[in-house]
């Protein structure tokens, strides 16, 4: 005995079979999506490696790399991509505790290379003074405490762009997409602050080539106090334009190379 198609109880198994193809398409989309997770977070164990490296010359070396700096702004706008990308994709705990960690020694770094640049540029008159900039920086925390997370969507993206005109590349910045259409961004502040500070930390190094080589050296007194120290110049800069801090000093030597 056959059902007529109008019957209820026809109705109803139709009904049943409807809602389990969409329960088994779910169901294939959420494996889908935690597979695409788990090829992305291979993202996490490159930008690992690179705040390892990054961490490494700074530690064994005393040394600001700009092309290690680079790197580690590339490594971390694609996994800022592949947050955007994958929304099942999970940054662990102690990835963004490496990441917090980075950024306030890198805003360490970035703070005397700047105090540097802006006291060299002081003293510098006439064609010497030609090519030399100093570009506009702010720690990423001070930056924070003028647009809350809790703004409206795009607000810090729009601050960003009017007060760091220089901090995207382009239209389609990976930094720019993210602060866009990330979903979690509170959640891996790190990583924007991060990025922050890198791309900080990118410009003075490049504006700082231009300068004269100098060999600044610092009292206790004058590192704690925060204070400038004696500078020295150099009669000929280092071949890899970087910030180094030569450690077997006991007065704590800093070399700001152009």
């Amino acid at each position: 005995m056959s059902i007529p198609p109008v019957h209820p109880a026809a109705l109803a198994l139709e009904a049943a079979k409807t809602i389990g193809l969409v329960l088994q398409w779910w169901e294939m989309r959420k494996q889908g999506q935690l597979l695409a997770a788990e090829f992305e977070e291979r993202r996490l164990l490159w930008v690992a490696d690179m705040v390892t490296t990054w961490g490494a010359d700074i530690a064994n070396e005393g040394t600001l790399r700009l092309d290690s700096t680079r790197y580690l702004e590339r490594e971390l706008a694609k996994l800022m991509s592949a947050l955007i990308r994958t929304p099942k994709m999970d940054v662990p705990s102690v990835l963004l505790l490496q990441v917090e960690r980075t950024s306030l020694v890198l805003v360490d770094l970035n703070t005397l290379l700047y105090r540097e640049l802006s006291h060299q540029i002081s003293y510098v008159e006439g064609p010497g003074r030609d090519g030399l900039m100093v570009p506009d920086y702010q720690p990423f925390n001070e930056i924070r405490s003028l647009v809350p997370f809790e703004a409206k969507p795009g607000s810090f993206l729009d601050f960003l762009k009017k007060r760091f005109p220089g901090l995207f590349s382009h239209e389609a910045d990976p930094f720019a997409e993210y602060l866009k259409h990330a979903r979690r961004r509170s959640e891996f502040s790190p990583v924007e602050n991060l990025m922050l500070e890198l791309r900080g930390g990118i410009d003075l190094l490049e504006s700082a080539r231009a300068f004269p080589a100098t060999l600044r050296t610092y009292s206790r007194k004058e590192v704690l106090a925060g204070e400038m120290g004696t500078a020295a110049s150099l009669p000929e800069p280092p071949a890899n334009n970087r910030l180094e801090r030569q450690e077997e000093s006991p007065l704590g030597e800093v070399n700001t190379s152009g």
